[in-house]
């Protein structure tokens, strides 16, 4: 089978439009010469002999009218049904100018009829639709190439640890574990992204989670990663505290500050994580030892596809991440610099509501 369309015959609109105007200015005046010539010719056939060359000469002027308006009237016509198909031509021009790259073009005609009006104004709103697809669509390959990289970093390590040490079966055993809680989290992030990515409303499905586990789970994940330049992850905080949270989409929140810390901080530093509650609410900090942010930037690491440095590490798509996250919980995310030990920074995600909100669930984000 082909994909070969059938042939189908074409005329230009313009054509047929000149056409249409040509027979309805000229047949008309061709209509009126015949009457005139018509009735002249019965009156010079009823009237004395002295006025059939009157009736001639008038004749042959309104014949001469005729052929003389022939050109004038195709031109006119021709001019006519030009400036009819201008916007169309247009809107030609315009969308065949229009790549996939260029999706913020519009058309914006103005002074075209009201249907082409109308018509320009739908292909506006469906170019619009599709900028709005095609952004949805980059933003999925971008947010999947930096939730994939950690998940995919730490099944690597856990096969470099257990390909380093083949005869350490409780550690192959371990590493395996390891791999399988890191896979079946990759397997959510997937079916988180394209519930983002087709468009719907994402829903927080609160429960009463124990943060100090989460904190706990996401640490023991990261060890594997931070030893591999020497820093050492310590928690501090409650043994335990239930919370009302999204547990995947926090857990996403907590792995990306924590890498966040690791990978900015030097060989033998220290990135303390301690969770803490009061009456506004619970926050996790992530404090580090690296080079910190000058006051200039702190505006802006929120920012989607920013990032610090140049070395271009990471889609700067992390702390956006986060920050989504944490606002969609009715909190926010912040940064402190330098940090306690006047070194490094300190990030804290807030979350506001207390306790007895745990009965709440499926709150909109």
């Amino acid at each position: 089978m082909t994909n070969e369309r059938p042939a189908r015959r074409m005329s230009s609109l313009r054509l047929r439009l000149a056409i249409g105007g040509f027979v309805a200015v000229y047949v008309p005046l061709v209509v009126l010469v015949s009457i005139v010539l018509v009735s002249e010719e019965a009156d010079s056939t009823s009237g004395p002999g002295g006025s059939t060359e009157v009736t001639r000469s008038t004749s042959e002027w309104a014949i001469a009218t005729a052929i003389a308006l022939l050109p004038i009237a195709a031109a006119a016509s021709w001019w006519w049904a030009g400036r009819a198909v201008r916007p169309l031509v247009q809107i030609t021009q315009t969308v065949a100018g229009i790549e996939a790259g260029r999706l913020d073009r519009r058309l914006d005609l103005d002074g075209a009829p009201v249907e082409v009006a109308q018509l320009a104004d739908q292909l506006d709103r469906m170019l619009g639709r599709l900028d709005d697809a095609a952004a949805v669509q980059s933003q999925l390959i971008e947010d999947a190439s930096h939730e994939f990289r950690t998940p995919l970093t730490l099944l690597m390590t856990n096969a470099d640890i257990a390909l380093s040490s083949p005869d350490d079966v409780e550690g192959l055993l371990d590493g395996l574990r390891r791999s399988k809680t890191t896979a079946a989290r990759l397997a959510s992030t997937v079916d988180e992204l394209l519930v983002d990515a087709r468009g719907r409303a994402r829903t927080i499905n609160r429960e009463p989670v124990d943060l100090r586990t989460l904190v706990d789970e996401t640490v023991g994940a990261l060890r594997p990663i931070a030893a591999v330049t020497d820093v050492r992850l310590e928690t501090d905080g409650p043994t335990t505290l239930p919370w009302p949270v999204d547990g995947d989409a926090m857990r996403r929140a907590l792995t990306n500050l924590v890498d966040n810390a690791v990978r900015h901080s030097p060989p033998g530093a220290t990135v303390s994580i301690t969770l803490g509650s009061d009456d506004a609410g619970v926050s996790v900090t992530v404090v580090d030892e690296g080079p910190g942010i000058t006051p200039d930037l702190i505006d802006r690491i929120f920012d989607r596809h920013w990032r610090a440095d140049q070395s271009g590490e990471g889609s700067g798509i992390g702390l956006s991440i986060v920050r989504q996250i944490a606002r969609a919980h009715g909190g926010d995310v912040g940064v402190r610099c330098p940090g306690p030990s006047g070194r490094g920074s300190a990030f804290t995600l807030h979350l506001a509501g207390s306790p007895s909100s745990l009965c709440r669930s499926g709150s909109p984000g």
